[in-house]
């Protein structure tokens, strides 16, 4: 390791801007973090030699169930590549059997599956009794395989962790007779293990060799492998695939002295004189590490991604282990279908393309930091996976611009995303993004720093090209939070307890024993925002789990209250974990406000209870729809398909600032080729599923689901494209899918450009639910009884019992059947196959394929195991109306009482159909006890598991597509994002066109506001280095809001290192990370004497011992460097450290002595770390802390298991009159293992002077709280209170001093006094109510930001005096802009102002005008004002009330009594018609013709005299005759159409009639003047809106309907009859009837 000088702190504007110096400042004895001292991933963009990604990492042990378990969803997108599993019908596990799950790994793509032959026996170790046997076991094996179909794609793994007694120590050559003994024996029978598989294979036809694995160490043995290797080429019988297992850290960090170890074995070997010679193939072996990561590190991402790095590096392959569950993938599945936070890990590794590109460490060790990187020239993109660490880190890309894709970037777009640990079984959503923005390539270089990883999380960043016009700048787009739980306050009998060393957890620690209603924890937590919150709690519960024995094995829902604030929220049922360190995760959505909150987690009895390990709050937005499901998956991000052997067509293209992929018309999904989307949702049901694109042309995006990497026909639904002449437009189709992971293909028949894909919850609902216990029951089949089953089953019931018809048995060694132990049979008892069953019924509306979702429950074992749960898998056939039955497998629940969905495809016809379910008995699964004595076959007792079908709640069932109606709305997306240093949230995450958004700016307490924009605008004119609020409105557009942050200068103090020891450091003379050399040491560890270079004494008091496994290291007679967990040279110094090795409690421990200034005090800070492996409860240790034989500083530690949060004790010592320093880290008392210590560091004591000097004038100043504002003058109390607290400590560094004194002063500098608090606090009130009135917008919206932010700066504990008097002057200056109405006055009233009473009021020619508190005088409209008080239902004078504004004004109107007018004549109608043909030269006769007139009040006559007008019988044809009444000056009449023919009988053609002239209006003596066209009183014209009558209309006497029926036309109004009486003319001579012609009279 290179020996570097020690550097100072960048100033926080320098990491803020993304820059990382790589020059070196002058040295000094002090030791701060520098940004290039940061643990560093360096990133070759451009290495000389290129090749693809392996995605070896990809592959488990047992990691599969059964077929389909887990689903092939869950598989596919991890791009597999080896799995390990059980030998076909082996006994060693329940489950995992090759032969079950074989499709399902092949048809997600995996490549090859490798099957450990000695798992057919029943025991962990193997009950291996002879070579015989096992021969015939292999043989049988190679048979099933090859009967299977699948003898091409499996690997043989002849050994597992053999040693070199595997086989009984020896083996007789059965051809020669010669013996063979220790690790010979293996390889001699490896050989012929070898010829007979291979012999089997010809004997059965199978054209190819088998393959084969070996020698599968449980650790790489340098002599082992070469014996073994030598012996293979020589004999010809050469593994196909190398394997060794590497379990661990150490493991980690010896791969490479592995690797370079095995392939010089091939160089040495794999020849071309060998080849001639022995015949062997002499290529290169592929590499497969079957067996990797140690046990802790399942299921966390931050340990699991070193691996994966490591593997691609070397372009080797691995497996996850098998060290607790089968059937989830070695600890990513969270469920069948579901995966957690490692899963996604590797569903990131499997979405890398292109090429691989070189991964290099820096500033700390490979195993704390390390990951896999990849660049898709295709795609446009770079993909890096990465984490390990707590803190901060730098990613640096190397050589961007020798691309293609960045060959011109001076800027490149960055997004960062996160996973987090999740426990084994908490589902993970799609991982949240923490920052995105650009970021600046300088020489081809770019920094990406990361801050605030979390070790136990991985990270991907996406590099992308960045837009023309983006800005620089890294930000964060959403806040998490981690809280641990061991962190909170604990009540009742709650206590902080260790997660298990062999499994995953948060911290290391969790909270236990929250067993009853009076234990609980609270947890503390301040969140930024108003809003929702997503609660995610990782527990573990293992109540009532007992996996080693299956008899008692009743595992319970464990049973927790939620609390905010003291309210309860929920009660939260936790299914088991089946171990008390195995975790697992619940999630809901919280409302809270911003600021603290306590949230309690509360126990409820001894039986249900839960430990808790840590919880997240991820702020989703400030509405509650923030918390519905939509998710947006972008083209260019999806996978671009290339299966079935075929290459890519898609290719991604840029418009502006949209990327977008092109080409799905090409080549299509069906032939290997469309572009795919891996799609998490909460929960099974219909989704409807929008597409964002552009064409010119029609077609349709086909839609296929649930593909894998071989079955590629799934089309379920089509989406119709419209030619939108290459404009963006939205398409959407509305699919089932189903909870957790859904994979989505498309492709189109047309060329489109897609940009997304957009995923949202619909309202449809499902097809039909029938419950399981509504079905009919035959034979074993009943309603479940379990009384703690049933409250946790819908409907409180569920149907079990299901047992498989007929039998199983073991055949015995007399059976003529029996070939080999354990094998077993089904027996056939003549029973009919489905006697034990379920029936439903399900009535749907419509023939088609539905998914039926099947809630079933099981946690049944079978047999036992020294570390790992035997889970079985039930299964269950059904058939649909009488048809064929499918059997369908069931992931183990764990628990009976845990009740999961899983999908079963059913087709189903139009109305009633039944599903019958029962258990076919088709599988047959054995198991073997041990007996005692030898491991040997005789002493086993062999057992075969009885069939059942799991429990069953009950089934829900949904259509493949449905109707749904999308509203495509005005709103616009709202986008928040800052940098580092503070928070900036907006009050809605969408907005409607022309609305308002309000955004806060807070920085943190040590940091200070430095920009804000809108859209790209500087918005800093309306906000503070302290932050504020700004209101954006008339949004029209998307925004996106940024501000960046910067932390406040401070000043740098430099510690005073006279010794920095890192305890137990590989190569003392380099620097590993942390370390500085102080002034009196130049090297980092040594044995007591003489420095090399300053000649000080120092070192550890023990006798150096060389050890020849570890040379060079300082191993002592009493102490060692800590030689098996791993730690490297490279590893920081909380990492490694110096152990009391095999020292008895009574002695010395660890002991070191340091020269130093007689008499002087100087200030001690000692680490310890120490793995967990290396301690427990019941083996503590512990230790005690003496410095100089007496002084006892602390008698009863331990050290902490985290190497990231080691147990720190800071003190004070004093060197003796001989100016030595003697520190001891000894055995406490209680003690059972020896003391550990991993770095000693001796600085100068703190110089308190200055700050004791700000101390005493404070004091002296005689401060009062009554004359500052509340904000400021607690923020100066809590200063002054540190500041005393650093003054009344020993052992405080001058940083601490400084940084105490630097925040008392700046407190004090911001008191701020209680008038300006007050002043400005008068203010907001004063205006707190204000409206805009007559303001302009802009006005309008200067004065709402300025009262905001002197709303927030009364709040803000940052701003003086001078600061709330600017506020106060900004918000007056803006209220003063404010127009507002002072007045309102009708200027004129309306047209109309005398009424009847019952009228209607009519506002029309009202004018209203309003004068503001300038004197400006505005004319409203009747939109702008409301009436009230126009009701005229009494007579006299009504005041009407004009308001706007607040302001009114009034005027009156006068009602009157209406008047009742004396009847007068209204119509005329010829009730009889008499004659109406005549002859030429024939009088008109009224002989039996009837005349009635009518009159206003409704009476009749009928009249002897009229006038009759208009006969003429000299010409024939139509003749039109008025019959006329006069009374009292009103004239009324009708006309009767009469028909004139000349005496031979033939009419003529009438004449054209002539236009009758227009009669005059009469006028009506008794009708009184009326004020007005009156309106129904009931129905008035509103103030302000339309008058929606149509006008003055014509008025008729009697019905509106009966006009044209003979009725009378009343004359005397001013009326032009012209028209009505030519249609009336033109209507008789068609119709040869009368017409009447009638109007209405105004009233």
């Amino acid at each position: 390791m290179k020996r570097t000088g020690v550097k100072k702190l960048l100033s926080a504007a320098l990491a803020a801007g993304l820059i990382v110096t790589s020059g070196i400042l002058p040295e000094a004895p002090a030791r701060v973090e520098a940004a290039e001292s940061l643990p560093t991933l360096t990133i070759d963009m451009a290495p000389e030699t290129e090749r693809g990604l392996k995605h070896g990492a990809s592959g488990w042990l047992y990691g599969l169930g059964a077929e389909d378990v887990p689903t092939a969803n869950t598989v596919t997108p991890l791009k597999a590549h080896t799995t390990v599993q059980k030998a076909p019908n082996g006994m060693q596990h329940p489950n995992g059997d090759v032969l079950d799950v074989a499709e399902t790994f092949l048809d997600a793509g995996g490549q090859d599956i490798q099957i450990y032959v000695p798992d057919y026996y029943a025991l962990w170790f193997y009950e291996f009794s002879s070579t015989e046997e096992y021969l015939e076991i292999l043989k049988m094996e190679a048979e099933e395989c090859i009967e299977q179909g699948i003898a091409e794609d499996v690997v043989y793994v002849l050994y597992n962790e053999p040693n070199e007694n595997w086989i009984g120590g020896s083996y007789t050559d059965p051809e020669t007779g010669e013996t063979y003994t220790g690790w010979d024996s293996l390889f001699w029978f490896w050989e012929d293990m070898y010829d007979m598989v291979v012999q089997v294979y010809e004997d059965n036809g199978v054209a190819s060799k088998p393959r084969f694995a070996g020698l599968n160490l449980a650790a790489y043995s340098n002599d082992i492998m070469e014996r073994y290797i030598s012996f293979c080429v020589e004999h010809n019988c050469m593994p196909d695939v190398v394997t060794w297992h590497d379990l661990s850290t150490w493991q980690f960090n010896a791969f490479d002295a592995e690797y370079s170890h095995y392939r010089s074995l091939e160089e040495k070997y794999l020849t071309e004189e060998n080849a001639e010679r022995y015949g062997v193939d002499i290529t290169p072996r592929e590499i497969v590490i079957n067996e990797y990561a140690d046990r802790y590190e399942c299921a966390s991402p931050g340990d699991l991604v070193r691996w994966i790095g490591l593997f691609e590096e070397y372009n080797v392959a691995g497996c996850l282990p098998f060290w607790h569950l089968s059937n989830n993938l070695n600890g990513l599945a969270a469920g069948n279908n579901e995966g957690n936070g490692a899963w996604w890990l590797y569903k990131w590794y499997g979405d890398m393309s292109g090429q691989y590109l070189p991964v290099t460490t820096s500033n700390t060790s490979k195993d704390n930091y390390y990951g896999a990187a990849s660049l898709d020239e295709n795609k446009k993109s770079s993909s890096i996976i990465f984490g390990g660490v707590n803190g901060s880190g730098n990613i640096v890309l190397e050589d961007v611009n020798d691309t293609e894709t960045f060959a011109d970037a001076d800027m490149i777009h960055v997004k960062l995303e996160a996973t987090d640990y999740t426990g084994f079984h908490g589902a993970a959503e799609e991982p949240r993004v923490v920052k995105e923005g650009a970021v600046e390539v300088v020489d081809g270089k770019a920094v990406i720093p990361v801050s605030g990883m979390l070790e136990m999380s991985g990270y991907r960043l996406t590099i992308t090209q960045a837009a023309e016009d983006e800005q620089a700048g890294f930000l964060s787009t959403t806040w998490k939070q981690l809280y641990e739980a061991e962190a909170g306050t604990l009540s009742g009998g709650a206590v902080v307890g260790s997660v298990d060393g062999t499994l995953a957890g948060s911290g290391r620690q969790k909270v236990n024993a929250l067993d009853d209603a009076g234990a609980a924890v609270d947890i503390q937590v301040t969140v930024p925002s108003d809003g929702y919150y997503k609660y995610d709690m990782v527990y573990t519960t293992g109540s009532g789990c007992n996996t080693a024995d299956p008899d008692n094995n009743t595992p319970y829902t464990a049973i927790q209250n939620l609390y905010v604030d003291g309210e309860m929220a929920e009660e939260m049922l936790l299914p088991t974990t089946l171990n008390w360190s195995m975790g697992g995760m619940y999630s809901t959505y919280l409302k809270l406000s911003a600021g603290t909150h306590t949230i309690r987690i509360q126990g409820t009895d001894n039986v249900r209870y839960a430990d808790v390990d840590c919880i997240y709050l991820t702020y989703e937005g400030p509405n509650e729809s923030d918390t519905a499901f939509d998710k947006t998956y972008q083209a260019e991000q999806g996978e671009f398909n290339e299966l079935l052997g075929s290459s890519t067509s898609l290719t991604t293209e840029r418009d502006g600032s949209v990327d977008y992929v092109t080409g799905l018309e090409a080549a299509g999904v069906t032939a290997g080729g469309g572009l795919r989307f891996t799609v998490i949702v909460p929960e099974d049901g219909m989704y409807t599923l929008g597409m964002r694109y552009a064409s010119e042309t029609e077609g349709n995006i086909r839609i296929y689901q649930d593909n894998d990497a071989v079955n590629l026909d799934n089309q379920t639904a089509a989406a119709a494209v419209e030619n939108t002449d290459g404009s963006w437009a939205n398409t959407y189709q509305t699919v089932f899918l189903q909870k957790g992971i859904n994979i989505i293909d498309l492709d189109a028949d047309t060329a489109i450009r897609l940009d997304y894909l957009n995923v949202t919850q619909s309202d449809a609902e499902a097809a039909a639910v029938v419950e399981a216990e509504s079905g009919t029951l035959t034979g074993s089949a009943e309603t479940g009884s379990d009384s703690n089953v049933t409250r946790f089953a819908s409907g409180n019931a569920y149907v079990a019992g299901i047992k498989a018809a007929n039998g199983v048995e073991v055949i015995e060694p007399d059976d003529p059947d029996f070939e080999i132990y354990g094998r077993g049979r089904a027996v056939d008892l003549g029973e009919a196959v489905d006697q034990n069953s379920l029936t439903i019924t399900v009535t749907v509306p419509e023939a088609g394929e539905y998914r039926m979702a099947v809630y079933q429950s099981s946690g049944e074992l079978f047999g036992r195991h020294d570390y790992n749960a035997q889970m079985t898998e039930r299964y269950a056939s059904f058939s649909v109306n009488g048809g064929e039955a499918q059997r369908v497998v069931f992931r183990n629940s764990y628990s009976d009482e845990t009740f999961n969905s899983q999908i079963v495809p059913v087709t189903l016809q139009a109305g009633e159909n039944t599903i019958r379910i029962y258990n076919d008995n088709s599988k047959v699964i054995t198991n073997g006890l041990h007996q005692g004595g030898d491991r040997v076959p005789a002493n086993i007792s062999y057992n075969v598991l009885e069939n059942y079908t799991p429990n069953f709640d009950k089934f829900v069932f949904y259509p493949l597509t449905a109707e749904s109606e999308v509203t495509e709305s005005d709103t616009y997306q709202v986008t928040a994002a800052y940098s580092d240093g503070g928070m900036v949230s907006a009050d809605q995450s969408e907005v409607e066109a022309g609305g308002t958004v309000r955004f806060t700016f807070t920085p943190d307490d040590d940091a200070v506001l430095t920009e804000a924009t809108v859209n790209g605008e500087s918005i800093m004119d309306g906000l503070s280095q302290y932050g504020g609020v700004y209101i954006l409105s008339d949004v029209q557009s998307d925004v996106t809001v940024r501000a960046y942050f910067q932390a406040e200068a401070q000043a740098e103090t430099e510690e005073i290192y006279y010794y920095s020891v890192n305890c137990g450091d590989i190569d003392p003379a380099t620097l590993s990370a942390g370390d500085v050399f102080g002034t009196n040491n130049s090297v980092t560890d040594q044995f007591y004497g003489a420095d090399p270079e300053t000649g000080m004494m120092w070192g550890v008091l023990d006798t150096p011992a060389p050890d020849s496994n570890y040379p060079g290291w300082l191993t002592g007679e009493k102490t060692w460097p800590c030689e098996n967990d791993g730690a490297t040279d490279e590893s920081p110094r909380t990492k490694s450290f110096r152990y009391a090795r095999n020292q008895p409690v009574t002695d010395v421990g660890v002991v070191y002595q340091f020269e130093l200034e007689p008499g002087e005090t100087y200030n001690l800070e000692l680490g310890f770390y120490v793995p967990s492996s290396w301690t427990n409860a019941s083996n503590p240790r512990t230790m005690k802390l003496v410095l100089n034989d007496t002084d006892v500083v602390n008698d009863n530690f331990t050290a902490s298991n985290n190497s990231d949060d080691p147990f720190i004790i800071r003190t004070t010592g004093i060197a003796d009159e001989d100016g030595n320093l003697k520190i001891q880290i000894g055995h406490a008392d209680n003690a059972v293992w020896g003391p550990v210590v991993s770095y000693i560091d001796i600085m100068a004591a703190g110089d308190k002077t200055e700050l004791q000097s700000a101390v005493d004038q404070i004091e002296e100043a005689g401060y009062s709280e009554e004359n500052y504002s509340p904000v400021s003058w607690e923020r100066f109390e809590t200063a002054l209170a540190q500041a005393q607290d650093i003054l009344g400590q020993d052992a405080v560094s001058q940083t601490e001093i400084d940084q105490a004194l630097e925040e008392l002063q700046a407190a004090e500098a911001g008191l701020a006094s209680i008038e300006a608090y007050e002043a400005l606090e008068a203010l907001t009130e004063e205006y707190a109510d204000a409206q805009q009135g007559l303001t302009p917008d802009a006005d309008w919206n200067s004065f709402r930001n300025a009262l905001e932010n002197a709303q927030f700066a009364l709040n803000n504990n940052r701003f003086g005096t001078e600061d709330l008097t600017a506020f106060a002057e900004r918000l007056q200056n803006a209220a003063d802009g404010l127009l507002y109405v002072e007045s309102i006055e009708v200027v004129q009233l309306p047209a109309v102002t005398e009424y009847y009473v019952g009228d209607a009021f009519d506002p029309s020619g009202l004018a209203v005008e309003a004068v503001d508190n300038k004197g400006n005088r505005y004319t409203l409209t009747d939109q702008d004002y409301t009436l009230s008080g126009y009701e005229l239902d009494h007579t006299g004078t009504v005041t009407i009330t004009v308001t706007y504004e607040g302001k009114e004004t009034t005027f009156d109107v006068t009602v009157l009594e209406r008047q009742e007018p004396e009847a007068s004549l209204k119509s005329l109608e010829i009730t009889q018609t008499g004659k109406t043909e005549y002859k030429t030269g024939e009088e008109f006769s009224t002989e039996g013709m009837e005349v009635t007139v009518y009159y206003t009040d409704g009476s009749s006559k009928v009249i002897d005299e009229y006038e009759v007008s208009g006969f003429d019988s000299e010409t024939a044809g139509q003749k039109m005759v008025t019959i006329s009444y006069t009374e009292d000056g009103i004239t009324v009449s009708a006309v009767l159409e009469v028909t004139v023919t000349d005496e031979s009988g033939d009419p003529t053609d009438p004449s054209d009639p002539t236009d009758p002239s227009d009669p005059t209006d009469p006028s009506d003596p008794s009708d009184p003047s009326e004020p007005g066209d009156q309106k129904d009183p009931d129905d008035p014209a509103a103030p302000g809106g339309s008058d929606d009558s149509e006008g003055p209309s014509p008025v008729s006497g009697g019905d509106e309907e009966n006009a044209g029926n003979g009725e009378a036309v009343q004359t005397g109004d001013s009326l032009n009859l012209m028209p009505y009486l030519a249609a009336a003319v033109l209507a008789g001579t068609a119709a040869g009837a009368a017409v009447t012609v009638r109007r209405r009279k105004k009233d």
